[in-house]
């Protein structure tokens, strides 16, 4: 889990972007489908909950009826000068429905490596069960966070992980990339598979690809 917790998980500027532009026309929360649970805990997820509870009692969400509405949880969101900043924030809602369907992208990665390493753990301990069954419904469930919905069957896909995992008896499948907690993670490049190597300039991105197709 060092090397996901890694990963960028939260898009805490399309977050502010969304609350700002809901605090710019409070009418958008009428058109934004998010649940509070997508953004990221803490300030984000208290403010944008908050905003929720307003519209479900006809209230104008604005940064006073926020803080009002929280009481001495104000600063949980970080207190009336950060609502005011998030308020000012925005010039333009042109974006608005962009920055949402950014939110729930990721929040639905955070949910697959949820569901993941839920997998890998009752695979590694042999008590698959219902796990497989309930492991579908997660994923589908996760497909149909968005607007479309997903109506194919991925049974078979997650079925030939399953069977790959446990005929793995411990040795790499496909070609091993040259690192233990690379392999740990991904298990092995395999056919068929897309696997991105991103960083900052200058981090070391060729020169780590390059050790792994000489190792």
């Amino acid at each position: 889990m060092e090397a996901i917790d890694r990963i960028t998980l939260f898009n805490l500027e399309a977050e502010e972007s969304v609350l700002g532009s809901i605090f710019f026309e409070p009418e958008l929360i009428k058109d934004c489908n998010l649940k509070a649970e997508e953004f990221s805990p803490g300030a984000n997820y208290k403010t944008f909950a908050t905003f929720l509870d307003l519209d479900k009692k006809g209230l104008t969400i604005d940064p006073l009826s926020v803080a009002s509405r929280l009481g001495k949880a104000i600063e949980q969101v970080g207190g009336v000068s950060r609502l005011l900043e998030l308020a000012s924030s925005v010039p333009s809602t042109r974006n608005f429905k962009r920055h949402c369907e950014i939110v729930r992208e990721h929040y639905q990665r955070r949910r697959i490596i949820d569901i993941a390493e839920k997998l890998k753990i009752s695979v590694l301990e042999g008590e698959l069960g219902e796990t497989l069954t309930d492991i579908q419904k997660d994923l589908q469930n996760v497909l149909e966070s968005g607007s479309d919905k997903f109506e194919g069957d991925i049974s078979e896909g997650l079925t030939k992980l399953v069977e790959k995992i446990q005929n793995a008896d411990g040795k790499t499948v496909g070609i091993y990339p040259g690192f233990r907690d690379l392999a740990r993670i991904i298990l092995a490049y395999t056919k068929g598979q897309l696997v991105v190597t991103g960083a900052r300039p200058s981090i070391g991105k060729t020169a780590f690809m390059g050790n792994s197709a000489i190792n």
